[in-house]
């Protein structure tokens, strides 16, 4: 039990040093995106339990789609930005040892909305039901909550999402929202472990 609130202890402190306000798009070919979110890629150790987050650049807000009472949006004035809400963080985090082992592979969502949506499930676009983390959920500022989670993925859906999008589909009590994971999230980031902590 004491090893769970760690590990949740420790999702929770990773994430809260990176989540960002900043509407964020893809990038249009494939070479800018790779580019783009290798760029990204960060790494936080810990010393005193000698363990070591690789975390991947934010899946861009262009490939969240949210249900209706979500509030996610961006609003143009001819090509001009004037106004967006970025309503989710998702990045990918690996988690590794003292050793450089590979503990976990996982993504984790922080979502910030002016209503509880209490998620509670995750969905590959498979029909896969993947495993579900509860971090936390708690009120902001400017009227908002804040809702944590992860979901935890496994090697053979690791590699396949280095070769299609995937879709994966976040389930709430009150409300949804389908995640597209670009294929050069994956791809940079397995790039950077592989060059990294290779042993």
């Amino acid at each position: 039990m004491k090893n769970i609130f760690l590990f949740l202890i420790s999702f929770y402190l990773v994430g809260c040093s990176i989540h960002t306000t900043t509407w964020t798009t893809t990038p249009e070919t494939p070479e800018e995106r790779y580019e783009k979110f290798s760029s990204e890629i960060s790494v936080q150790k810990d010393e005193f339990k000698k363990t070591t987050w690789v975390i991947s650049a934010e899946i861009p807000n262009d490939n969240i789609n949210p249900s209706s009472n979500i509030l996610c949006f961006v609003r143009y004035i001819g090509d001009v930005l004037v106004d967006s809400f970025d309503c989710m963080d998702a990045r990918f985090r690996s988690l590794f040892n003292k050793n450089n082992e590979l503990v976990g592979r996982y993504i984790r969502f922080a979502t910030s909305n002016p209503d509880w949506v209490f998620f509670k499930n995750a969905v590959l676009d498979d029909g896969t039901d993947l495993d579900f983390i509860k971090i936390d959920r708690k009120v902001l500022s400017g009227n908002l909550v804040e809702e944590i989670f992860a979901v935890k993925i496994t090697e053979e859906q690791y590699n396949k999402m280095k070769k299609r999008i995937h879709k994966i589909s976040l389930r709430g009590k009150y409300g949804s929202m389908t995640v597209k994971i670009p294929i050069e999230i994956v791809t940079s980031f397995d790039d950077y472990i592989k060059n990294k902590f290779s042993n």
